[in-house]
């Protein structure tokens, strides 16, 4: 199998990501570190809720399944070779994407890297494998019901996106997975786990030539056609400014506003993630500053920016004991408690951000971002991550740059885009 190799320098390095394009029409990123005890294999497909057009669920039972029983391996075999690897693998199933992760050893690439490509390649689905992730799904769902923040984003999405996947129940919901079939896993395996839709992110203790061997052995025979690719609606928002009320069994009481914002592909998404963080990123920001310290309001306070390829939301959020009073003995409505956060994001609107504010917000999305590259896994994740989205895996190095460049016009701009309009979900005690 021929490999055609790119580096972003024309030269090979330690730190310097290297793309490899096999002939099957996969993406691979490889990132050596000769100093790492591990290796982190990260193997996204473009296999995420609009490629199950319309059948809710089936994607994540595709996922969980995937790893039983294949052509050349009993699901007994497949769950020793996954031992003798270190036992580190899991598969998740994500709106935009399916994720497999493996943490490994650089003695034990190869077979991690065999067990990997044979559920790829030729996952069979048996019965029992099925049946095992059709049980932990119904758990999963379950608890997603009864969680006050999963219940009040899936609330509000129904309203941020008038259309589309994106208002559907992510992973599936009672009624969904009841309507999954054996065929429908099969045929929607074999359409979007093809090679043109993979990307796998390698990164650590591992060299270049090593992967390319693995590749060579491993996907001789891997050149399964793509289906079409799905297309994402255009989708407005739904103005209603009645707030969607769910009761679930909670001791507290959990206000969501959302708001819509520029998809992870978009040119301001670096500026929204500034804008975030001055909204809801840690105990400076505005909200956490007028709902925590000034109204004395919520056990966890702050922003949920979705990272979606084809559309954002900004989700504000406030969890509380609906007893509680606030600084003068007084027990605020939930309606009070919406104001206040809706008051608080929206002051951005009203009173723009200054060169402080905004320096500090950068300097706090740039440090997190730093934060999230510590380990082999978590540098393997984002490289595949933005390649998988159509950032291209270069946006990683580049993300830093971007938030320095962000000025408070850009964000005072983004806030009078994104935050006049908004969506509230209440989740409170069914008791």
């Amino acid at each position: 199998m021929l490999l055609v190799l790119i580096s972003i320098t024309g030269k090979l390095a330690a730190d310097t990501p290297i793309r490899l394009h096999p002939e099957n029409g996969a993406t691979v990123i490889v990132l050596p570190d000769p100093t790492s005890s591990v290796v982190s294999i990260d193997v996204f497909v473009r296999a995420g809720v609009a490629e199950e057009e319309g059948i809710s669920g089936l994607g994540n039972l595709a996922a969980r399944s995937l790893f039983g029983s294949n052509d050349n391996q009993s699901r007994d075999a497949v769950r020793r070779y996954i031992n003798s690897v270190g036992g580190n693998l899991e598969t998740t199933w994500e709106p935009d994407y399916t994720l497999i992760s493996c943490v490994t050893t650089r003695q034990a690439f190869p077979s991690a890297f065999y067990v990997i490509s044979q559920a790829l390649k030729t996952a069979e689905f048996d019965p029992e494998t099925v049946t095992d992730a059709r049980r932990a799904m119904d758990g999963d769902v379950a608890r997603e019901t009864q969680t006050p923040f999963r219940v009040a984003y899936a609330a509000l999405r129904t309203r941020l996106f008038s259309a589309g996947p994106y208002r559907t129940d992510f992973g599936g919901n009672q009624e969904s997975l009841k309507r999954l079939t054996f065929q429908g896993l099969k045929s929607y395996f074999h359409k979007r786990f093809a090679p043109a839709n993979i990307v796998i992110s390698i990164a650590g203790n591992v060299s270049v030539a090593q992967v390319q061997s693995a590749i060579k052995s491993e996907w001789v025979d891997f050149d399964r056609p793509a289906a079409k690719a799905i297309q994402f609606p255009n989708s407005e928002f739904v103005v209603d400014p009645t707030p969607i009320r769910r009761k679930v069994n909670t001791q507290t009481t959990l206000v969501a506003v959302g708001f819509r914002g520029p998809a992870m592909t978009d040119k301001d998404y670096p500026a929204y993630k500034v804008l975030e963080a001055i909204v809801g990123g840690g105990k400076s920001s505005r909200l956490f500053r007028t709902v925590r310290d000034a109204a004395g309001i919520g056990y966890a306070v702050g922003t949920y920016l979705a990272p979606l390829a084809h559309a954002g939301s900004l989700i504000a959020y406030a969890e509380y004991d609906p007893a509680h009073k606030d600084m003068d003995g007084k027990q605020l409505s939930q309606d009070e408690v919406q104001k206040i956060m809706i008051d608080s994001v929206q002051s951005v609107i009203v009173s723009p951000p200054t060169v402080a504010e905004v320096t500090r917000a950068k300097r706090y999305v740039a440090g997190s971002h730093a934060l999230l590259h510590q380990r082999a896994k978590d540098r393997a994740f984002y490289l595949g991550w933005y390649e998988t989205v159509g950032l291209g895996y270069e946006f990683d190095a580049q993300f830093s740059e971007l938030v320095s460049k962000v000025s408070p016009e850009d964000v005072k701009r983004l806030a009078t885009l994104y935050l006049q309009k908004y969506a509230v979900a209440i989740v409170s005690p069914d008791r």
